[in-house]
């Protein structure tokens, strides 16, 4: 807590100096429910269904138009309902800056430094807790219209408490590049990202690369308006780039390509199919998997002060573990809604969602759940917004016991 009162105290004294500039802005938030691991995986057996909270703030400042200060803090606690995990509490503090070097019609330079502490800390496992430290620096050069070219470089430090021989270092280079051709029609973007892993336990460095690749097709027709595709390959750990208790390394493939249609004024819809592959290096759940999504919006109603929209979203998946076939599923879900917003006043969107999970003969996990979310904004001034959100969802099992889950979310947005 007094680190918490610290950087509050910090932020209230640079808003002071701040207040003459424009666009600055405080976001604190909170959250609370109960969910599960599950719910964020394509291994849907990893354990764990949590009670959980989480609050903080991020906030962007600007003294200058060319120099900005972004300070964040969040603690996400996770109590879970079984003695098979235990309950982890994290702390993340965050700092950064920006700085334009150049900037004129036609070209601008940019940069930025950001750097965080990641405290986590585990109630039964203490061999678990460690301490991570990330510092990124990058810089982008941009030329109006015509290409963009990033550089970002940085170390992302995992140092455990009680055990020193889980520590690992990781450091990266990474470069973006962008282009447009033919007078905007054709974008073309990716990066490619050097990784250097030095793991105390075996003393022995690794080098791990992510290869990226982007286009999108801007496209002059009513009913087909653009096409995105892209491609992605590399290694990558569960620890940095999923909410999970656990830290595995794996291999991975990934490609998908979207359309995007557009029927008339008030139709707009997009279809999407992709394909994934994941091979842990230590780890019997490797998977891939196809999907095919389609997204839809429709305008009802469009009147001066206020719009009513209908969307829908619709999604199939098919997932295969290569050597645990009985977790192989198919999934299909359904979601709809409707969008009412009354212009720089307020905003509802309620939702619902159906999602069907078949697993082979082998398997006792068939599922069905339902899904209601409502989400609401409300402008109580200009530069004053209030957004929340509640969802409720029943998973109901075919072969188990039937679970409930929520979440409700609370956000203010201020601006200065």
């Amino acid at each position: 807590m007094k680190k918490i009162a610290i950087l509050l105290i910090g932020i209230l004294s640079f808003s002071n100096l701040c207040y003459a500039a424009s666009k600055n802005t405080i976001k604190p938030y909170f959250a609370a429910g109960k969910k599960s691991q599950t719910d964020v995986t394509e291994e849907r057996d990893v354990s764990g269904s949590f009670k959980y909270y989480k609050y903080g703030f991020s906030s962007n400042f600007k003294p200058e138009d060319k120099f900005s200060l972004k300070l964040g803090f969040e603690e996400y606690r996770k109590d879970f309902l079984n003695d098979s995990q235990s309950d982890v509490d994290a702390y993340t503090y965050k700092i950064g800056t920006g700085f334009v070097l150049l900037d004129d019609k036609e070209t601008s330079l940019n940069a930025n430094l950001d750097f965080s502490i990641r405290n986590k800390r585990y109630e039964d496992t203490p061999n678990l807790e460690y301490d991570q430290t990330k510092i990124k620096g990058a810089l982008k050069y941009n030329l109006k219209d015509t290409y963009s070219l990033s550089l970002s470089s940085g170390i992302n430090n995992y140092e455990y408490i009680n055990k020193s021989d889980s520590d690992v270092l990781k450091t990266f280079l990474k470069i973006s590049p962008k282009v447009y051709l033919l007078d905007k029609t054709l974008e073309l973007s990716g990066f490619c990202k050097i990784r250097w892993l030095d793991a105390s336990a075996d003393n022995k460095d690794t080098t791990e690369t992510i290869l990226s690749g982007r286009s999108t097709l801007n496209l002059d027709a009513p009913f087909l308006y653009k096409i995105k595709a892209g491609i992605e390959t590399g290694k990558e750990n569960t620890q940095d780039t999923e909410d999970r208790e656990d830290s595995l390394r794996y291999k991975y493939t990934k490609w998908d390509v979207a359309t995007y249609h557009k029927f008339n004024k008030r139709l707009k819809t997009q279809i999407e199919y992709g394909q994934k592959q994941r091979d842990y290096l230590v780890n019997n759940n490797d998977y891939e998997n196809w999907y095919i999504k389609n997204k839809s919006n429709f305008k009802l109603l469009e009147k001066q002060f206020f719009n009513l929209g209908l969307f829908t979203e619709n999604e199939h998946k098919e997932t295969d573990f290569d050597k645990i076939h009985k977790k192989s599923y198919i999934k299909n879900k359904v979601t709809t809604g409707l969008s009412f917003a009354k212009r720089a006043n307020w905003a509802l969107k309620p939702e619902f969602s159906f999602t069907d999970y078949n697993y082979t003969s082998e398997s006792t996990s068939d599922q069905k759940s339902y899904k209601a979310k409502l989400s609401a904004k409300k402008y109580i001034t200009e530069d004053f917004i209030l957004e929340s959100y509640y969802w409720y969802k029943w998973k109901d099992y075919e072969f188990g016991s039937n679970s409930e889950q929520w979440t409700v979310n609370v956000s203010l947005s201020l601006r200065f």
